[in-house]
Parts: C-alpha cells; structure tokens; sequence
C-alpha cells in the first residue's frame, strides 16, 4: 500500500476510532488521558505550538489554588472556544464559569479570557471542518470566551 495513502487512511479512521472509545469506556479514556495523553501531548504542544492545544488556566473555587489543565482550544472571531469532551461537569469548568473569567496558554502565548458561554453545538464556522465533524459527532459542547479588554494606558 502506498505510505500517503496509508498515512491519509489513518487520520480519516482516527475520529471514527475516538468517537466509539469515548462512547463506550469514557471513564477509562478520560482516566488513560489524564495519565499518558495529557502529559505526553503537553509536553510536545509546548515545543511545537499546536494550534488546536492548550492549557486552561483557572482557580480552583474552594481550594483557590491555580490550575493548569489541557484542554482542546479553538481561536474564534473574539475569543476562544474550548472543546468540552468530558463534558460541562468538569471541575475546571466549574470553576471558570464560577469565576467568569480564565486564560488560555495556546501557540506560546497567554490570553485573559472572560465572558463564558456554554455552547450546545459550536457552529461550523468556528472550527476546523474536520474538529466540527469529530465534536458534532461525540455530541460534544463548547466554552466560548470573550478576549478581555485590555486595559488602556495611563495618561502621563
């Protein structure tokens, strides 16, 4: 079999093969995640500046301590819309929706993010034709965040 044609067959499969895993064991994706995944995609994100991967940077609600979590991130119009593949009772989105605000770590840079949204099926102009088809398929929402405004210089 020619190698492109092999390599294309893969990354067509691959969707198909995470949706049904998430759909059966979604426990033991998200535990296998949490432990390989996360840390070794984190890790190769940082040097490579994976467009679609980030890190969520929030405060815990009761702990207050600051989290850092990875997450699937999308650059929209005006903000950022995050995939949310474990669903809207995550502990970090309880957390960002507590507090109204976070940042977003994607692509070597940090952006202040407010205004969350909760997003039942992210349109198809925010995303990536083939993350839209993947989300729609796993049923999956999204958290939409507005950029802060920045604040404006003093007057001298």
């Amino acid at each position: 079999m020619n190698l492109w044609l092999s390599i294309a067959s893969s990354f067509l499969l691959l969707p198909l093969v995470l949706v049904i895993a998430v759909r059966l064991w979604p426990k033991q994706v998200a535990r296998f995640n949490r432990v390989v995944t996360n840390r070794t995609i984190g890790r190769l994100a940082n040097g490579l500046k994976m467009p679609t991967f980030g890190y969520v940077i929030h405060v815990g609600r009761k702990s207050g301590k600051v989290h850092r979590t990875p997450v699937n991130v999308f650059r929209i119009r005006d903000g950022f819309l995050f995939g949310l593949t474990y669903g809207r009772d995550t502990e970090w989105v309880k957390n960002v929706l507590a507090a109204g605000r976070c940042a977003v770590e994607t692509r070597g840079r940090v952006y202040e993010l407010v205004d969350p949204a909760l997003v039942t099926k992210p349109a198809r102009g925010d995303l990536p034709f083939m993350f839209w088809v993947v989300l729609r398929l796993m049923q999956v929402e999204g958290l939409k965040f507005k950029n802060a405004p920045r604040a404006m210089p003093k007057a001298v």
